[in-house]
């Protein structure tokens, strides 16, 4: 018991969430549309096995990374290696790779993850060249998963 504690500390430890939600915590009437019973549904992880991807879209407030770190904090319950980011983090890990010529370092790390979540998609402005960098990184995890 102590010990499958342990772990499900390390791996939301290795998760870097920045802070910790539950699925109990999130007040379901703030979005009455939402699909609670999916979303519970998703709490079981079953979406991580088939490979499918999870996609929150809504209006800032609406509690998108609430339900993300919970599905987070799941999987970790569940035994699977999670990793958070919010948008422009995986751009920056990778232009500072490249520039350092590690890229297939931080690539192998990456594909070791069996939960990626990222956050703020589309509320950070990212130029360019990031923007590469940051469909590059969403293609390598979507193809780990195919």
């Amino acid at each position: 018991m102590q010990r499958d504690a342990n772990q499900i500390a390390s791996r939301t430890k290795q998760a870097k969430f920045p802070t910790i939600k539950t699925i109990d915590q999130y007040d379901f009437s703030v979005m009455p549309a939402l699909n609670k019973p999916k979303v519970l549904q998703l709490s079981r992880c079953e979406y991580i096995e088939k490979a499918e991807n999870v996609i929150f879209i809504g209006n800032s407030g609406t509690g998108k990374t609430h339900l993300s770190i919970s599905l987070g904090m799941e999987a970790c319950r569940h035994g699977y290696t999670v990793q958070f980011w919010t948008a422009a983090k995986p751009c920056n890990e990778l232009m500072e790779a490249q520039s350092e010529r590690r890229l297939l370092q931080l690539e192998k790390q990456w594909l070791k993850v069996d939960l990626a979540i990222l956050d703020e998609v589309g509320f950070v402005p990212l130029v360019k060249q990031v923007l590469s960098y940051y469909f590059n990184f969403v293609l390598l995890v979507m193809k780990k998963e195919a």
